[in-house]
C-alpha cells in the first residue's frame, strides 16, 4: 500500500493545480476549504471497507463511482466526455 502513496500524491497535486491553473480557483481559498463532516465521514467508511471486505464487495462498491465518472463531461479539465450508453 505505502508503495503506491507517491502515485496517488501525484493524482491529488494534479487535481489541485487543475483547479487552480485552469479552473482559476483562488490557490489559497482552495487550501483554506474543509471538508463537511458527512463527507469526512463517508471517506473513512470507504478507507475502513476497502481494507476489511472482499474483492467482490469493493468491486461493487466502485460500481457507482465509475457510471458517474464515465457519464458526467469535464470539458473545463481538457477531458472529452464518455457518456455510457
Amino acid at each position: 500500500m505505502v508503495e503506491h502513496l507517491p502515485c496517488e500524491m501525484k493524482y491529488v497535486d494534479d487535481f489541485f493545480d487543475i483547479c487552480v491553473g485552469q479552473m482559476e480557483i483562488d490557490e489559497q481559498e482552495l487550501l483554506d476549504e474543509r471538508s463537511s463532516p458527512p463527507v469526512l465521514g463517508y471517506t473513512a467508511w470507504e478507507q475502513i471497507s476497502a481494507m476489511t471486505d472482499d474483492v467482490f464487495s469493493n468491486y461493487v462498491r466502485m460500481i457507482p463511482c465509475i457510471v458517474v465518472s464515465n457519464s458526467v463531461p469535464y470539458p473545463e479539465i481538457g477531458r472529452a466526455p464518455t457518456l455510457i450508453q
